[in-house]
């Protein structure tokens, strides 16, 4: 979880049913204009050893075409050799959520280059940025040992190891590992973003901020720092704090889609729905597959009354699932059994005529359920909720009309399948009598 909030475990729903009627990450961004190759340009001031500089080339390529994924490749590796260490870790998260092919390529070209030759660091250090982006501690710990013994005046591996001891829970060791970091690497503002980014994931907020105020002090524009301050912010309800830094953030590195995220959740707790949603959009439009931000949007609409709830449930519970449980009938005044763990999403049909009204709730004691309603054709969502008021946690559609004849399927998933790890149990479905 090195940027962006995804560690996550496992569990089982019991769900009662019922129907009746009724991409950092530099200091600033540059000046870019049209028609400009700036990708060749990056890999000219790369060939010429200007890391740094191409930097600033690669990400006009990228705010050109956000899909330019070898510029995103290129520009990690430009920010790996200019000690860049925030903008690279965040690259390699970018590469991981939008190209997992080319960052499986990476990894890959990384261990090869190892093998051909152990005594260069350079790919050691590639490899071990990896396993970091990766959340893969134990990886990191082996890589970053393994690395000292050939460079041990090599800051990232004391860096990183730090980070990944952090995580794992020690607490003693990291700021031994930290401190030889600065001590070889010297007043780098990456550095002190990478130290404080974990001391803020792992609960360590003033620690955090004292290591974020260190790196704003050296750059005061650094997108990284400034979204993990603004995240810290956030978790110690400081939401004018937090709105000031995540919008700083989003300014300074556009395309920042977890700034806009956070930013979106700042202005949610501060009940501005209307300024959330249109944060929860601009991290949907650069990152599309981004699971929360679909099912935070639901969740306001629906508190707002809009329709779109709807589909941003849809769209998560299809990011989210990973198996579909075959669809079972769901019949007036029968119970349906169904064994729903995290990651599952099961499926009932209700055979409606039009101008039929129905009401649907859910209730769980275990898991936090959603409810999406299908078209007969299954291709759009009809009605959904999550929450359907603040502090509301069990899913209900007051009232649904059926707008044809035909068979609807009920969608039942997980909300937050981190809940979802409390033993077993069993989905109860029942029907009441439904009227036309």
């Amino acid at each position: 979880m090195k940027a962006g909030w995804n560690r996550q475990g496992f569990g089982v729903a019991i769900v009662t049913v019922m129907a009746v009627l009724a991409l950092p990450a530099l200091a600033a961004p540059p000046t870019c204009a049209a028609g400009v190759d700036y990708a060749g340009q990056g890999n000219a001031l790369r060939n010429a050893g200007q890391h740094g500089e191409a930097l600033a080339a690669y990400t006009c390529a990228l705010l050109a075409d956000p899909a330019d994924y070898a510029s995103l490749q290129a520009r990690l590796e430009s920010g790996l050799d200019s000690a860049n260490y925030g903008d690279a870790a965040n690259d390699a998260n970018r590469l991981k959520d939008h190209f997992p092919e080319a960052f499986a390529r990476m990894m890959q070209d990384s261990e090869q280059a190892i093998t051909s030759n152990p005594a260069d660091p350079r790919p050691r250090m590639m490899h071990l940025l990896l396993q970091w982006a990766r959340a893969n501690d134990a990886g990191v710990l082996q890589e970053a040992d393994a690395l000292l013994q050939i460079d041990p005046n090599n800051a990232l591996a004391y860096l990183l190891r730090g980070s990944s001891n952090q995580y794992l829970g020690d607490r003693i060791t990291p700021m031994a590992d930290f401190q030889h970091a600065l001590n070889l690497g010297g007043e780098n503002p990456d550095l002190y973003s990478i130290i404080g980014s974990t001391y803020v994931q792992t609960d360590s907020l003033i620690d955090g901020y004292l290591a974020l105020d260190r790196a704003l002090a050296l750059d005061p524009n650094d997108a990284r720092s400034l979204y993990f301050r603004g995240v810290a912010a956030l978790q110690d309800g400081d939401y004018d704090a937090a709105l000031r830094d995540l919008d700083a953030a989003v300014q300074a590195s556009p395309g920042y889609y977890d700034a806009c995220f956070d930013l979106g959740e700042a202005h949610a707790h501060m009940a501005n729905y209307p300024a959330a949603i249109a944060s929860y959009s601009d991290a949907i439009d650069y990152n599309p597959s981004f699971k929360l931000a679909y099912i935070r949007r639901g969740e306001l609409q629906e508190w707002m009354g809009a329709a779109e709830a709807a589909q941003d449930y849809l769209a998560y519970v299809r990011l989210n699932t990973r198996n579909w449980l075959p669809a079972q009938p769901a019949a007036t005044n029968a119970a349906v059994d169904v064994r729903l763990m995290p990651y599952e999403a099961a499926q009932l049909t209700l055979t409606l005529t039009a101008g039929q009204q129905i009401a649907l709730s859910a209730q769980s004691r275990e898991v936090d359920p959603m409810l999406v309603l299908l078209a007969p054709d299954g291709s759009s969502a009809l009605a959904g909720s999550d929450d359907p008021a603040p502090g509301q946690l069990m899913p209900a559609i007051a009232s649904f009309i059926a707008p044809e004849d035909g068979v609807y399927t009920l969608v039942l998933a997980s909300a937050d399948p981190g809940r979802a790890d409390r033993g077993e149990g069993t989905v109860q479905i029942s029907a009441g009598q439904m009227r036309a």
